[in-house]
């Protein structure tokens, strides 16, 4: 059974967690995470959005920092990652799957939100730019197993849920 991304983060988790934003912008996610988690990390590639993360005082660190590069200098850190309304700024999300095994703990959890238009005949499967400026990803049937299974680096195997 899938969870929703409400059921993971409301889970039952100790207090020593680690956990990460990614793409934490001004911080709307922060008090959300904060009370389960024993660290966590805010990461953005935009300075000024991160400022308005440290006014909220809900992070231990904020990092300005590119998120595929970030996690993989991040091996099996990360227990819980949240990653709101950023995979809008990504067309293939391929190498962000893989950098996500990457530094997740074994059993880690990833909660994202996208944006999703549905698969149309005659179209590759894969994602759209769309009039907005942002990335849509199409639904296909293998969709779900290519984020759950990813092609990982060969030193690690983990499963995102």
């Amino acid at each position: 059974k899938q969870k929703t991304a409400y059921e993971i983060a409301s889970g039952d988790w100790s207090s020593d967690v680690c956990s990460s934003d990614l793409g934490c912008g001004t911080g709307l996610c922060g008090p959300l995470v904060r009370p389960s988690a024993r660290v966590l990390v805010g990461v953005d590639l935009s300075s000024k959005m991160l400022e308005k993360a440290r006014d909220r005082g809900c992070y231990d660190d904020l990092v300005h920092a590119e998120l595929t590069a970030y996690l993989e200098s991040q091996p099996g850190r990360f227990d819980f990652v949240v990653c709101a309304d950023t995979f809008i700024y990504f067309g293939d999300l391929a190498p962000l799957a893989r950098a996500f095994a990457f530094a997740l703990a074994p059993g880690g959890h990833l909660v994202f939100s996208a944006e999703e238009r549905p698969a149309q005949p005659g179209r590759a499967p894969g994602y759209d730019l769309v009039p907005s400026g942002r990335y849509s990803t199409r639904r296909t049937p293998d969709a779900g197993s290519r984020l759950s299974n990813p092609v990982e680096p060969p030193r690690t195997r983990h499963r995102l849920t």
